[in-house]
């Protein structure tokens, strides 16, 4: 039987890769890459037997979609030719992560094909260190701004609130700093019509690289087209500080539990 296993780099380069993927990196007959650092590039080729970058593919597509397909495939053809192959992406292998999971969800109708996905650090796992939080205190909900953009998604100000890539809102092609102000005036105007104008907000980068600090730039909400946006940039907004209401029946019922 054939292996694929998927994983993920983490966020810090080299240091957040776990000893469960680099048993795959290490071992697979061929490792395709896909990865945002150099410094991490050359880790892999070293340890890998055989490695060979994603780039040329994603780079040369035009537009997100097609390098997600145009990926998927290539990790298809791979396949073929080999009985083991790791395909690497950088932060957690299902998280923003679609060209793996593409290539997945065909390879597992295949009966000859054991797939493996291996957990990673993500950036939320990150931005809940830096930032110092629970995410079971208050609950967190996660959007891509795009996604928010285009829809009309509840947001519950009582929980934690993180909008992915919020400096590729509106952007459907390859990953670019330019940003499209308009989007994120819409945005703005979504989100202030939750929260006060002066409502505190966060905007937040992981730190690449171990010893390095993470970004972590405060601002009032109704300023959000004046940050400076990268294409990792994400949206943080806390929990509105007041007292919830407790629904009564539920609390009746806790009362009446014997622990």
């Amino acid at each position: 039987m054939k292996v694929l296993a998927l994983v993920g780099t983490g966020i810090k380069t080299i240091s957040h890769i776990t000893e469960e993927a680099k048993g795959y990196i290490v071992s697979c007959d061929k490792v395709l890459y896909l990865l945002n650092e150099p410094l991490l590039e050359s880790y892999i080729k070293k340890i890998a037997k055989n490695s060979q970058s994603l780039d040329p593919v994603y780079f040369q597509s035009q537009s997100r979609e097609d390098a997600y397909k145009n990926i998927a495939n290539k990790i298809h053809t791979e396949m073929e030719s080999v009985n083991s192959l790791c395909v690497i992406l950088y932060g957690h292998p299902c998280v923003f992560a679609t060209p793996g999971l593409l290539a997945l969800s065909e390879f597992e109708i295949n009966d000859d094909v054991d797939i493996t996905v291996c957990a990673a650090v993500s950036a939320q796992d990150c931005l809940y260190a830096d930032l110092r939080f629970d995410p079971a205190d208050g609950g967190v909900q996660t959007f891509d701004a795009t996604e928010y953009l285009l829809y009309d998604k509840l947001i519950d100000t009582y929980s934690h609130v993180v909008i992915y890539q919020i400096g590729m809102v509106g952007n459907l092609g390859l990953p670019t700093n330019s940003v499209n102000m308009e989007a994120i005036n819409f945005i703005k105007k979504k989100l202030i019509g939750l929260y006060n104008k002066n409502k505190k907000a966060i905007i937040y980068e992981s730190a690449l690289y171990p010893s390095t600090k993470p970004r972590i730039s405060e601002f009032n909400l109704d300023k959000l087209e004046k940050q400076n946006l990268t294409t990792i940039s994400t949206l943080y907004i806390p929990p509105v500080e007041v007292q919830r209401t407790v629904n009564s029946e539920a609390l009746k019922l806790l009362n009446k539990i014997s622990w």
